[in-house]
C-alpha cells in the first residue's frame, strides 16, 4: 500500500502572520572608521557588549546586529563596552543619546587611538595658546583702567584674583571643551565650516571666529524656524487631507472585499477569473500594503496557480516585517515542495526557522510559527525518505503546539496538532511503526472531528486523507477489509464532492483514494473492481502530470505499477508489458536533477519489470531490469544501510541465473547477499543449492550446517531442496 503523501502546512501559515508576534528587538547598525575630511571606511572586528543583548561582533562590512532580549524600540542602549585593539570610539555623544530603532540602522564610529591623540594634541596646543592670549589680554586691559586712575589698587587686586579665578576654572573644564571639538565629524560638515574648522587648526582662532559671526547663524536659524511653521501649517493640512483619503481608501478597499464575497458566493470560473483580477490589481497598485498582497497571494495558491503565488509572497517578504518575511519564506518553501522544487523548499523554511530562532520569544504565537516550520521541514524530510529526521521535526511540532493549547485554548493549535499527528502518523507508516502510526491517525482524526461543523467543512480534505491512511493500514497491516472499506469509502465520497466544486485542488486526493480502493480489491483477488479503480486513478493522475510532471510523477510511476501488478496476476500479459513499457518511458524522461527523490519508485519499477520477465521465463531480459534494479538498490543501501530491498534484488538475480546455468555469477550475488544479511538462515540454503549445481556436496553441506545454526527450525517453514539433495547423498539424517 502507497503510504501518503504528507498533507502541506500551508493551511497552517496563512492566517499565521496576520498578527505580530512578541518578538525580540532586532537593531541594526554598522561599525565605521574616522579618516577626519575623507569618507568614513567599514570596520570589521569591533566588539560590542550591550546590556540585555548577547555580545556581537561587526562583521568584515561593519555590520552588526543586536537583539535584545526584552527591551523594546525606543528605550535607552546600555553600552557596557564596545572595543577593538588600537582604536576608540569617536560618536561618544551620540552613543550617550542612543535609544533602539529597529527602523534606522544605528552608526558607530571608532578612531585609530594614533589619529585622535594627534588631532587632540593639535587642539590642546592651539587652545592653550588662545587661552593664555585671552589672559594677558584681559590681564592688560585691568591694569590700563588702574593707570587711568579708573580703579584703585584694592580695586585692581580684586580685579586680578577674579581674573585668575575665572581663568583656573575654564582651564578646569579646557579637557571636556577640547575632546568635544575634537570629535566634530569634518567628513559631515559643509565646505565653508571645513574651512573654519582647517583655521582653527592652524591655531587662527579670532579668524575663525569671526567666520562664524559673518555666517550669522543666529538670523539664518530664526529664519529656517519660521519656514518651518508655515510648512508644519500647510503639513497639517496635508496630513488631514490624507487622513480622509486614508479613510475614504479603506471604505472602498472594505466595498472591494464585499464584491469579492459576492463573486465568491456566486462561484463558477468565470466568477472566480473576476476574483483574481481585482485581487491582483488591488495588490500591485500598493505591494507595501502586506495583507492586500497576503489576501491575493493565498487566493491564487488556491487556484493552484504556484507560481504566480511564490511572485507574491516575495513582495511579501521584499516589503514587510521579520515576521512577515518569516511567513514569505514558509510559504514559498511549502509552495516550492508542491512544484517538486525541493532545493528551494529546505533553503526557505530553514531560513525561516533561523530568523524565528532570532527574532523569537518563546511565546505562544512564534511557538506557533516555529511548530509550523518544524511541519514544513518534517515534509521536506519524508518527502526525501529520511522518516526518523521527519519524526523529531514532528514530534517538536507536537510539544510545541500542546504546550499552547494547555496554557491558552485557541483554535489554531488545536489544527496545528491534529496535523503533526497526522504527519507523524505517516513517517510512522513509512517505517513500518504500525500501530504507532494507527494511534496517531486515530489521535489527529478526532481533533478534527471533535471541531465545530464550520471547521470540519474546512478541514475535509485533511479528514478525508486520514480516512485513507486509515484504510490503507486495515487493508495491508491488519487484513481487515470491512473496515478497510468503511474509511476508504468514506475518503472517496469526500474527495469525489470536492473534486466537483474544485477539480485542480482536489483531483489528486481523489486519484488516490481510488488507488488505494484498487490496492484493496487486488489484495482480495477481485481483478475487476480493482482494475475500475485503479483505471480511474490513473486517468486523473496522467492529467495531472501533463500539467505538473515534477508533482505528480511519483503517483503516475506508483499508480502504474499497480495496475501492472492487476493484469499480471489476472493473465493478460500483453496489457502488464503496454504499462510497463510507459512506465520506461516516463522515467526516460525523468529530470536527472530529481532523481535522489523518485530513486525509490525507479528501484520498484526496473525490480518488477525483471519479475514480469522471470514469470514469463525470460531471464535475460529480466537480468537487464534487475542490474538497473540493483543499481539504485546500493545507492539507497548506502544512504540508509537497510539492506531488505539490496538484498531482494540479489535474490532475484540469484535465481535468474540459476536458471541460465550461470553459477559463478548466482554465487557472487549470494556471497554479497550473505555480506549484507550474515545471520538470514535462507541466504545460505541458497549458496548451498548453488554448491550442488556446481559439484561441490561438501561445501555445499557447511552451508547447511550455518542454515541450522542460524534457525534450527527452519524446515517447519521452508521447502529446502539443498536438504532434500544433501539427504539423498545420505550426507544428513
Amino acid at each position: 500500500m502507497k503510504k501518503l503523501y504528507l498533507i502541506s502546512v500551508l493551511a497552517l501559515c496563512l492566517g499565521l502572520f496576520a498578527n505580530k508576534i512578541s518578538a525580540q528587538t532586532t537593531q541594526k547598525g554598522s561599525v565605521k572608521e574616522y579618516k577626519e575630511t575623507h569618507e568614513k571606511k567599514p570596520l570589521g572586528g569591533v566588539e560590542l557588549l550591550i546590556s540585555n543583548a548577547p555580545s556581537t561582533i561587526s562583521d568584515k562590512k561593519g555590520g552588526f546586529l543586536l537583539h535584545f532580549q526584552t527591551l523594546r524600540p525606543g528605550q535607552k542602549v546600555n553600552i557596557r563596552r564596545i572595543e577593538k585593539l588600537g582604536y576608540e570610539i569617536f560618536n561618544k555623544e551620540a552613543l550617550e543619546q542612543w535609544n533602539i530603532n529597529p527602523d534606522i540602522p544605528f552608526t558607530i564610529v571608532m578612531v585609530k587611538s594614533d589619529r585622535f591623540k594627534k588631532i587632540r594634541d593639535n587642539y590642546s596646543i592651539v587652545s592653550s595658546q588662545s587661552y593664555a592670549k585671552q589672559f594677558e589680554k584681559e590681564k592688560k586691559r585691568i591694569e590700563e583702567e588702574y593707570n587711568a586712575g579708573k580703579l584703585t589698587e584694592e580695586q585692581l587686586r580684586v580685579e586680578k584674583d577674579r581674573l585668575q579665578e575665572e581663568y583656573d576654572r575654564q582651564l578646569r573644564n579646557l579637557d571636556n571643551y577640547i575632546d568635544r571639538f575634537a570629535r566634530i565629524d569634518l567628513s559631515e560638515l559643509s565646505s565653508t565650516e571645513k574651512d573654519i574648522i582647517e583655521l582653527v587648526q592652524k591655531g587662527e582662532i579670532d579668524l575663525a571666529i569671526k567666520k562664524y559671526e559673518d555666517l550669522n547663524l543666529i538670523e539664518k536659524y530664526k529664519t529656517n524656524k519660521e519656514e518651518i511653521k508655515t510648512l508644519k501649517i500647510a503639513e497639517k493640512k496635508i496630513q488631514e487631507s490624507i487622513k480622509n483619503k486614508e479613510g475614504d481608501d479603506q471604505e472602498i478597499l472594505q466595498s472591494i472585499y464585499r464584491q469579492v464575497n459576492l463573486l465568491k458566493i456566486a462561484g463558477g470560473r468565470d466568477n472566480f477569473i473576476k476574483i483574481g483580477t481585482l485581487l491582483k490589481q488591488l495588490a500591485l497598485e500598493d505591494t507595501t500594503n502586506i495583507k492586500v498582497v497576503i489576501e491575493y497571494a493565498n487566493f491564487i495558491r488556491e487556484q493552484r496557480q504556484l507560481d504566480e503565488a511564490i511572485v507574491f509572497w516575495g513582495y511579501v517578504y521584499r516589503n514587510g516585517t521579520e515576521v512577515d518575511k518569516i511567513g514569505a519564506l514558509c510559504e514559498i518553501g511549502l509552495i516550492s515542495m508542491e512544484k517538486g522544487d525541493y532545493e528551494r523548499c529546505i533553503q526557505c523554511l530553514t531560513e525561516a526557522k533561523q530568523l524565528i530562532e532570532v527574532v523569537g520569544d518563546k511565546n505562544q504565537q512564534s511557538l506557533k510559527i516555529m511548530a509550523s516550520i518544524n511541519i514544513g521541514l518534517g515534509n521536506y524530510n519524508s518527502r526525501s525518505g529520511n522518516f526518523n529526521e521527519a519524526i523529531n521535526y514532528y514530534e517538536n511540532a507536537i510539544k510545541d503546539f500542546r504546550y499552547i493549547i494547555e496554557n491558552i485554548n485557541e483554535y489554531f493549535p488545536k489544527e496545528g496538532l491534529a496535523i503533526a499527528y497526522l504527519n507523524i502518523g505517516n513517517a510512522y507508516s513509512s517505517i513500518n511503526r504500525i500501530d504507532d502510526a494507527k494511534n496517531a491517525y486515530n489521535s489527529s482524526l478526532s481533533a478534527y472531528l471533535a471541531m465545530d461543523l464550520d471547521n470540519i467543512q474546512k478541514n475535509n480534505e485533511i479528514i478525508g486523507l486520514l480516512h485513507s491512511n486509515l484504510g490503507g493500514m486495515y487493508s495491508d497491516d491488519y487484513k481487515d477489509f470491512e473496515q478497510a472499506k468503511y474509511h476508504f469509502f468514506k475518503a472517496d465520497s469526500i474527495f469525489d464532492k470536492m473534486a466537483q466544486k474544485n477539480p485542480e485542488a482536489n483531483l489528486g486526493n481523489s486519484a488516490f483514494v481510488k488507488t488505494n480502493i484498487g490496492i484493496m480489491y487486488f489484495n482480495m483477488k477481485d481483478y475487476l473492481k480493482s482494475e475500475h479503480y485503479i483505471c480511474q486513478a490513473m486517468n486523473i493522475y496522467k492529467s495531472l502530470y501533463a500539467k505538473n510532471p515534477n508533482m505528480y510523477l511519483r503517483d503516475l510511476i506508483f499508480v502504474s505499477q499497480q495496475l501492472a501488478n492487476v493484469y499480471s496476476d489476472s493473465g493478460r500479459l500483453l496489457e502488464t508489458e503496454n504499462i510497463y513499457k510507459y512506465l520506461s518511458e516516463l522515467i526516460s524522461n525523468l529530470d536527472q536533477k530529481y532523481i535522489n527523490f523518485y530513486r525509490q519508485e525507479i528501484r520498484s519499477f526496473y525490480r518488477n519489470y525483471g519479475v514480469f520477465f522471470i514469470r514469463l521465463n525470460e531471464f535475460e531480459k529480466a537480468k537487464k531490469f534487475l542490474l538497473l534494479a540493483l543499481e539504485q538498490s546500493e545507492i539507497i543501501y548506502k544512504e540508509t544501510q537497510n539492506g531488505n530491498q539490496l538484498c531482494s534484488v540479489l535474490e532475484l538475480l540469484v535465481y535468474c541465473n540459476i536458471q541460465t546455468q550461470t553459477y559463478e555469477k548466482a554465487l557472487l550475488y549470494i556471497d554479497t547477499a550473505i555480506e549484507i544479511e550474515p545471520n538470514v538462515a535462507n541466504n545460505y540454503d541458497t549458496k548451498g543449492e548453488i554448491l550442488l549445481l556446481i559439484g561441490d556436496s561438501e561445501k555445499a553441506k557447511q552451508m547447511w550446517s550455518k542454515v541450522i545454526e542460524l534457525d534450527s527450525s527452519y524446515l517447519e517453514s521452508n521447502k529446502s531442496t539443498l536438504y532434500e539433495q544433501l539427504k539423498l547423498k545420505g550426507m544428513v539424517k
